[in-house]
């Protein structure tokens, strides 16, 4: 024989056989499944950051809310204590006033 047919027949296709085609069969079937598990676990970790971004985000809402309500409160407390302190000093300047027109 010549080296030509010997490649040939030896480079040449073969089936395969039943048992290759169903454990190739099978292993798709796996690829398959593991990549609609891969897609399933992309989701929910999607999911999953979602809720943790929000909840981060809702807690430091709530901090900046308190934080506004304190201020507030300052804010108010400081306004009521200037308007005593200039009640205060209008009395002062009526009695002066008063005090000079009398005399």
């Amino acid at each position: 024989m010549n080296l030509e047919n010997e490649l040939k027949k030896v480079l040449g296709r073969e089936d395969p056989g039943e048992e290759f085609t169903r454990a190739l069969l099978s292993r798709v079937a796996g690829t398959r499944s593991r990549r609609k598990r891969r897609r399933w676990l992309l989701a929910i970790a999607a999911g999953l950051a979602l809720v943790a971004g929000g909840s981060f985000r809702l807690a430091q809402y709530r901090r900046e809310r308190a934080e506004a309500e304190r201020a507030s409160a300052q804010l108010r407390l400081a306004l009521q204590i200037t308007n005593q302190k200039l009640e205060l000093a209008r009395q002062k300047v009526v009695v002066k006033l008063n005090r000079r027109e009398e005399n």
